[in-house]
């Protein structure tokens, strides 16, 4: 039982250094990810907010 190989040709996709950001990108990250966390939290115990009514919530 033979298993199929990678054929020589192929190349991996040049991927971005996800860890090298600056600290404007950080700060967006953050601002970005605590609003989409406290959404899903919230969903989570059965408060029902939207996503756009906890972006206003959230400054």
């Amino acid at each position: 039982m033979g298993f199929a190989t990678k054929p020589t040709s192929f190349r991996q996709p040049e991927m971005q250094n996800k860890f090298a950001l600056t600290l404007v990108q950080n700060r967006f990250l953050a601002k970005k990810n605590i609003v989409e966390l406290i959404h899903s939290i919230s969903r989570l115990e059965n408060v029902n907010t939207t996503f756009p009514q906890t972006q206003t919530i959230v400054p």
